[in-house]
């Protein structure tokens, strides 16, 4: 389900129709340290006024509504922004204080709000706001370590943005799935304790030698879309959702068991205007 639903992420967030409040192409001089650069309720108004300019189909007669509805997916470090800053604030501080007390947002003007950890971050490509980590792994980490170690102790015990990513870095049309992001606790000199991703609070993948640990600050990737904004094709003789292969016999004396499984598909999108994507920093990370 991870591969398939890595597909459509990718396909959602590598469209042309995208927008941050820097106005800028340049992915660095988004700055977490800036309150204009996070997500906040003026850019819902904003992607209202696209998505109707550009005469987006969205959901219609949704709970009654006389207007169309959209989706905005996100991480939930801009979701804290949006939820405790600008007007969302104020309802939450004397109206509706479920907003704030059990995080009980559920839609920003006509867009229902879909928070999940697997929203796309791009990690470590926004500004650097000084003592930098941008090391390299000494030695291969290997899925569920739980310290790695790093080919220089320089601002290892800065307090800025302590969640560092490990992977290449990326840009707006090039992703990597195997990038993920640690909480960096401690370290003796160049060996770094973390909290991960993974299984046992550590790795949840391999990573190579040689292999990028940045802190700079990290782009969170909103996602305006209605229901045809997204397409997807697959073989049906494989199915939706891709079919299992085996389990098979193995080895000189059948001892080992092998299970696969395969999909063959993917998505793209139906056409420009119908998704937007907007670029925000978080104070999680200031």
């Amino acid at each position: 389900m991870e591969s398939i639903d890595l597909l459509a992420r990718d396909a959602a967030t590598q469209g042309t129709w995208v927008y941050n409040n820097a106005l800028s192409a340049t992915l660095t001089s988004l700055d977490a340290g800036c309150t204009s650069h996070r997500a906040n309720d003026t850019l819902f108004t904003k992607a209202n006024t696209f998505f109707t300019t550009a005469k987006c189909p969205g959901w219609e007669g949704l709970a009654g509504e006389s207007t169309p509805n959209f989706v905005c997916i996100m991480h939930p470090a801009p979701f804290h922004d949006l939820r405790e800053g600008g007007n969302v604030l104020e309802v939450g501080k004397y109206q509706q204080k479920q907003i704030l007390l059990s995080h009980e947002l559920g839609a920003v003007g006509p867009f229902r709000l879909v928070v999940s950890p697997w929203a796309k971050v791009l990690g470590g490509v926004g500004a650097d706001r000084g003592d930098v980590i941008n090391h390299t792994l000494v030695c291969a980490g290997t899925a569920l370590d739980t310290t790695f170690t790093v080919s220089t102790v320089t601002h290892l015990d800065s307090s800025v943005n302590q969640w560092w990513v490990i992977g290449c870095s990326e840009t707006r049309s090039c992703h990597y799935p195997v990038n993920e992001l640690v909480y960096a606790i401690s370290h003796a000199t160049k060996v770094v304790t973390f909290i991960g991703e993974g299984a046992n609070g550590g790795l949840r993948f391999d990573h190579a030698a040689g292999i990028s640990v940045r802190n700079k600050d990290h782009l969170y990737l909103l996602v305006f879309a209605g229901p045809q904004s997204l397409a997807k094709v697959y073989q049906p003789s494989i199915g939706e959702y891709g079919m299992p292969v085996g389990p098979k016999l193995d080895g000189t004396v059948d001892q080992f068991w092998t299970l696969g499984w395969k999909f063959y598909g993917g998505y793209g999108i139906i056409a420009q205007n119908r998704i937007l994507r907007m670029e925000v920093t978080s104070s999680v990370n200031a």
